[in-house]
Formats: C-alpha cells, structure tokens, sequence
C-alpha cells in the first residue's frame, strides 16, 4: 500500500511525461507527412506530321498525347536529333499544339517510307514509335 503514494508524490515522472508527451506530439506531427504522389503513368499516344507533307525543308511537328500533367516528353528521332519538353501540359484535343519539332532527315526525301523512327516517351514511358516518313509523305512525289 506504500507504492502509490511515491508515484503521487513523484512530480520529476509526470515533467518526464510531458516531455515524453512532448515528444510523441513531434513525432505525430512528422507523421503526417505529404503523401508521396505515385509517378503517373501517361496514358496517351504520339503522332508526327510536318507542316505538309510535300514540304521537304519544314520541321516535323510531333504530338505528345498524355493524361499526366507536368509531363517530362522526351522525342527522339533515329537519324540523331532529340527534343525534351520539361512541364508538358498538352492534352488530348482536337486540335493540339505540337509537343516539340525535329528537323527533317538529312537528303529527303528518303528512299522508303517509314525508313526512320520517331520515338516518344513521357516520364519514361513509351508514348509511341512513329514511323517515318509516312505514307502522305510520299504522295507529292
């Protein structure tokens, strides 16, 4: 029956508990800490046109499709050039603004359609492989 009375009588335990409450409260406040947003996975597609396609000298304009905003889109192009576009916000609409531009091949117009490859990723995932020049390309000539 002696037992309690020492502990009523303890104040340095309950000073001790508080800091210990103290640091409980630290340490709740540091769990709720911002969740960490899984990267988004893009969902879209890609796609290449030039200005048009009988026009050997203008840029290929490439269309980035992807649902995630603030997108990292990486567009490269087998014969060399690669463009990234940090932050991308285009979407899927009807008429969207091209993602980046690659210069044409070198000495087009090239032999055969689909001879080069436009690759497009967005946060590292494969978007689309785009062949080139398409089947357009060729109807000028």
């Amino acid at each position: 029956h002696q037992k309690p009375p020492p502990l009523a009588k303890n104040p340095p335990s309950s000073n001790n508990n508080n800091n210990d409450d103290d640091e409980e409260e630290d340490e709740e406040d540091n769990d709720p800490a911002p969740p960490v947003t899984p990267p988004c996975i893009p969902t879209g597609d890609a796609s290449a046109t030039s200005a048009s396609a009988c026009d050997t000298s203008s840029p290929i304009g490439v269309f980035a499709c992807s649902s995630c905003p603030n997108s990292l889109i990486e567009i490269s192009a087998s014969w060399g050039p690669v463009v990234v576009v940090n932050n991308y916000n285009g979407g899927c609409v009807a008429e969207p603004d091209p993602a980046g531009y690659l210069p044409q091949p070198p000495n087009v117009p090239p032999d055969s359609e689909g001879q080069f490859t436009i690759t497009v990723r967005a946060n590292g995932q494969l978007l689309g492989s785009i062949p080139w020049p398409d089947s357009s390309y060729f109807d000028c000539f």
